[in-house]
């Protein structure tokens, strides 16, 4: 029988071996070599359980953001040569997924149990149960690199047919790091049985046509230890810039800014210290998001600047010195009414087009 030419457009998906999660350690994943990739979706599930002074049975306070958020100090994606991704947790990917469509990825849990059970709780738990007992879940993020920012998907896709050694890379912390900052007591130990499972979602219908750009996702944090007035920063430079997300984390506090607090932490981003492209403050910024994209709860002490207009690849920012541009940097306001005991963050993840 005459077999039939694979339709334009025809997705696979492969799932790469399952393997167990480490704590402070390197666990890498080979992608499949020859092939188009658009997407990643990489699962962690299984339990984990949580030892301390049973004469105190207080439950301990853990990361808001979920386990995979406090466990991996960063996620990537290497193409053998250069980092082509790169996350610090995936709090941005859900936040991105948010932005586009609307929602991401529920995380599923269960307190004081082994198992999801038939009806598990959505959300992260916020604490654990007493000392010993089981906590369930399973959380799901997606890598994309379909440039759904813009309005040219295709064009960003990651063809491996000459990436012999691409890899994604997830650098874990210690265990502990599940505990929240804010939590005073400590623990004696945290035992886990927990797998990773990463499915690449590939188009090999299209590895002859040629992707000479890529979208790089990179990330960078800066601490401010005072009051200060339009204090500049050096961005990541050299590519068009779509745009990048802003988190304010206050350290003494052991949390991400309030809204009040986000009123007065002002930005302006220039180029070669005269040109502003655009000055607001947090909060600005959190109620352009909710008005213009799919986001329909303000995100923790977090936002999105967009510098694409109506979505056009075309209208990212250029900040490459071939373009004039020696100076991309995002100059920061902030009061002397903040404890400044312990540093104010701020991580900027940025969204760059860049040529291959």
């Amino acid at each position: 029988m005459e077999k039939k030419a694979m339709p334009v457009g025809s997705q696979e998906n492969r799932k790469l071996p399952t393997k167990k999660f480490k704590e402070n350690s390197t666990i890498e994943f080979d992608l499949p070599v020859g092939t188009v990739i658009k997407e990643i979706v990489l699962t962690v599930s299984g339990k984990y359980n949580l030892e301390f002074d049973d004469s105190v049975e207080t439950k301990r306070k853990l990361h808001k953001y979920g386990f995979m958020d406090a466990i991996f100090r960063d996620v990537k994606v290497n193409d053998g040569i250069d980092t082509i991704k790169a996350f610090r947790g995936v709090e941005k990917l859900r936040r991105q997924a948010r932005y586009l469509t609307a929602s991401s990825a529920p995380i599923l849990s269960k307190v004081n149990s082994s198992d999801l059970g038939l009806d598990p709780d959505v959300g992260a738990p916020i604490e654990s149960g007493l000392t010993g007992q089981d906590i369930a879940f399973s959380e799901t993020v997606n890598i994309n690199f379909e440039n759904k920012l813009s309005n040219v998907w295709v064009r960003t896709l990651f063809n491996t047919l000459q990436k012999p050694n691409a890899k994604l890379e997830l650098n874990c912390n210690s265990l502990k790091s599940i505990l929240a900052k804010s939590e005073a007591l400590d623990v004696d130990a945290i035992t886990s049985d927990i797998d990773i499972d990463v499915t690449v979602i590939t188009n090999p219908s299209m590895i002859s046509i040629p992707v000479r750009e890529y979208w790089r996702e990179s990330y960078k944090a800066f601490n401010i230890t005072g009051q200060q007035a339009q204090q500049p920063y050096e961005l990541t430079k050299g590519a068009r810039v779509q745009g990048f997300w802003i988190t304010a984390y206050m350290g003494s506090a052991n949390r991400r800014v309030t809204l009040d607090e986000a009123k007065k932490i002002i930005f302006e981003i220039r180029l070669n210290g005269t040109r502003t492209i655009k000055r607001f403050s947090l909060f600005d910024l959190q109620s352009e998001n909710l008005a213009k994209t799919q986001i329909s709860k303000i995100q923790d002490g977090s936002a999105y600047v967009n510098f694409l207009q109506n979505s056009q690849f075309s209208t990212a920012l250029p900040t490459a010195t071939i373009d004039g541009v020696q100076n991309y940097e995002l100059y920061v306001t902030t009061p002397n009414s903040f404890d400044y005991t312990k540093s104010l963050e701020l991580l900027i993840e940025q969204d760059d087009i860049m040529n291959m």
